[in-house]
């Protein structure tokens, strides 16, 4: 069930996107990113490892509607993040891609991999926010 469906709608408040996929293999922390996102984009989606991930970009691609801004888990079972990005910008898809960690960070190993930027968990609700303000405005 990739779908997460908002609770309320925006109250006057354009979206900033139209999607975003959120890989996250915890559903506490997906079902959390979902309530801080859902007035940044009309649809958000939820992937449980970074296989799953890459199907749903490919699929999305392939169907015209590419994501707008995908969320990477990089400690995932199945694929790791890192490796779901390489993936995604193996077949030329070039969505932002923003790595999450709560472990150990190389940022040159995100950017080489493909990530446009990384956040590190825990997540501040308003820092957040406005970080995927500034990489969706540098696309």
């Amino acid at each position: 069930m990739p779908h997460h469906p908002r609770d309320t709608e925006p109250q006057g408040r354009d979206s900033l996107c139209q999607s975003i996929l959120i890989v996250e293999d915890t559903h506490a922390i997906s079902f959390l990113l979902s309530r801080y996102l859902r007035d940044l984009a009309d649809r958000i989606d939820v992937a449980r490892d970074g296989h799953e991930a890459v199907r749903q970009v490919v699929r999305a691609s392939d169907a015209q509607q590419p994501y707008d801004l995908i969320l990477m888990d990089l400690q995932m079972p199945v694929m790791s993040g890192l490796e779901a990005t390489l993936a995604i910008r193996n077949r030329g898809i070039q969505t932002p891609i923003v790595a999450m960690t709560a472990g150990n960070l190389d940022p040159q190993r995100c950017t080489e991999a493909g990530c446009n930027g990384y956040v590190l968990k825990p997540i501040d609700r308003l820092d957040f926010v406005g970080y995927l303000h500034s990489i969706l405005d540098s696309v």
